[in-house]
């Protein structure tokens, strides 16, 4: 089987519960772990393993450490990227129990890919913040609760395009962010629409004036 792409495996990781920076910590250490192969197989014989409880699919899940994940269900990417998640949470939200981190290979790695992201985020969170911080003033807590949600909804799930490549097979241009930008501003704008037309009011209307002109 072809080795997942990176926009692959950070699909996987983000319905896993990988957020934010961590998503890419998550992507990074797949790709350092495993080379993005999902079958790929580690007995760990250098650690003294036992037969059949070596390390397992993109993250490398050590089945001897964690012996609810040694079989071979984790080589699909989807249990592979939720057993990963779980062993994230149990270490305190850290990356510690994969040797790649650790030696800073991983991170490395994040660098890179955090770059491209990072430049293209900043320009969102700007531009939602700005729209989220106004709407506080016109909608309920519900509403503005759920504008929350939803641009970091916008701001995460754009991670595994921005970590993909372009039709051409090349790394994303500034051209290309921009267009992911101008498309998560307008799905945001768009929310709040539908918030007037729920009935959060004639106030909420003057709010996305006001964002309306912030984005221009």
């Amino acid at each position: 089987m072809a080795a997942l792409t990176p926009q692959q495996i950070a699909a996987y990781a983000y319905r896993a519960g990988f957020r934010g920076k961590d998503l890419i910590y998550a992507v990074a250490i797949a790709i350092r772990e495993s080379g993005g192969n999902t079958k790929a197989y580690n007995p760990e014989l250098a650690a003294g393993t036992a037969a059949g409880q070596g390390s397992r699919g993109l993250w490398q899940i050590y089945g001897s450490a964690h012996p609810q994940y040694n079989n071979d269900s984790v080589y699909d990417p989807a249990k592979n990227a939720e057993a990963a998640f779980q062993v994230y949470r149990e270490a305190g939200n850290k990356f510690t129990p994969w040797s790649t981190w650790n030696n800073g290979s991983a991170q490395s790695l994040a660098l890179s890919l955090g770059e491209v992201k990072e430049s293209a985020m900043a320009g969102i969170t700007a531009t939602a913040s700005e729209i989220g911080t106004t709407v506080t003033t016109g909608v309920t807590d519900r509403a503005t609760g759920a504008v929350s949600e939803t641009a970091n909804a916008v701001l995460d799930g754009i991670t595994a395009r921005i970590l993909g490549k372009n039709a051409e097979g090349k790394p994303r241009e500034t051209a290309d962010i921009m267009v992911y930008m101008a498309g998560a501003t307008l799905i945001l704008l768009g929310i709040i629409f539908l918030f007037v037309k729920s009935g959060a009011g004639e106030a909420t209307v003057k709010v996305i004036g006001k964002a309306a002109a912030v984005v221009a």
